[in-house]
């Protein structure tokens, strides 16, 4: 897409089969279900977009990507397999990622202070998670059903991991027993009398 587009709208090629790749050159406003069941995408190129609109990826095939600042449910039901996060990302979307089934792995960098309800909420493959040190809630259902995931990794001591908020069945049906912090291991799960 060319640099000096200013706009993708809502639904602008949603349904698009036989897409398979994007590169976008500018940094345009991203609409809403832009490529919503794009059956056939697996390469995005987002430039310098730095939102993403509800929806956007839904039922898409894409593999690897790093992830702008994204809408609820942006991802919901893609292949995605792998997401790097950077720092410079503030913000992630209510169930951005729910129900992607092929994801394994995910880094969260150190710009985003909160894990919305529901973000990785069914993801059955994801197995490992690092969390960025600045992180301080950790909404409810996070990763509820996401029940291979193992390995949590918070990039801070085990002092900031007692301090953060953890709402309602966060690790439910999880296997997450103990979370590694830079100083060393603790409990994952964090008991309001602590």
């Amino acid at each position: 897409l060319p640099e000096n587009l200013t706009v993708l709208g809502d639904s602008a090629f949603a349904e698009c089969d036989s897409l398979q790749s994007v590169t976008i050159q500018g940094a345009p406003a991203m609409g809403n279900r832009i490529f919503e069941s794009c059956d056939s995408l697996e390469n995005v190129d987002l430039g310098n977009v730095t939102n993403i609109g509800e929806y956007t990826f839904y039922a898409c095939a894409i593999a690897n990507l790093v992830i702008p600042n994204t809408g609820e449910r942006a991802f919901l039901d893609s292949a995605i397999v792998e997401i790097i996060i950077p720092d410079s990302v503030t913000s992630i979307g209510e169930s951005a990622f729910s129900e992607c089934d092929s994801l394994i792995g995910v880094t969260i960098g150190t710009g985003v202070t909160s894990i919305p309800d529901c973000a990785f909420y069914s993801c059955d493959k994801l197995r490992g998670i690092y969390i960025g040190k600045n992180v301080t809630h950790i909404g409810a259902s996070a990763f509820y059903g996401s029940r291979n995931l193992t390995d949590l990794i918070f990039r801070g001591t085990k002092a900031q991991w007692k301090n953060i908020e953890f709402d309602d069945y966060w690790m439910w049906s999880t296997n997450i027993t103990q979370v590694l912090c830079t100083d060393g291991f603790r409990d994952a799960y964090v008991s309001p009398r602590e």
